[in-house]
């Protein structure tokens, strides 16, 4: 417990020498500017419209990077929709169409009188 505390105070000593030496430099180095040069408000011109992007990021790419994983997500679904419809009912369609063909080509022979 004593090293935890002691390594905290170090750990919090060092950070505010910093704070102080980084405060100290950016206080002398505004106070510098100031000193050198005066700013006048008649040097800026107003009025010149609104600033534009030099080279506009190519937006595109991304938009169709973005259409075409959304249509391979809906493929993906339907599918898995699909194959889990089947997985389900599988096992009453195929007895289904069992019962089905044998309707299908029992009834022809039943009704001529063949068996």
């Amino acid at each position: 417990m004593a090293d935890k505390e002691k390594v905290e105070e170090t750990t919090e000593a060092v950070a505010e020498e910093k704070v102080e030496e980084t405060t100290e430099a950016a206080t002398e180095e505004v106070v510098e500017e100031t000193t050198e040069e005066e700013v006048h408000v008649d040097d800026y011109v107003y009025g010149q419209g609104v600033p534009m992007v030099v080279n506009p990021p190519a937006i595109a790419i991304f938009e169709k990077l973005l259409e075409d994983m959304k249509y391979r997500g809906q493929l993906i679904a339907r599918n898995q929709k699909l194959d889990s419809g089947v997985t389900v009912s599988g096992f009453k369609g195929v007895i289904l169409g069992f019962l089905f063909a044998v309707i299908m080509i029992g009834l022809p022979i039943v009704l001529a009188g063949g068996i």
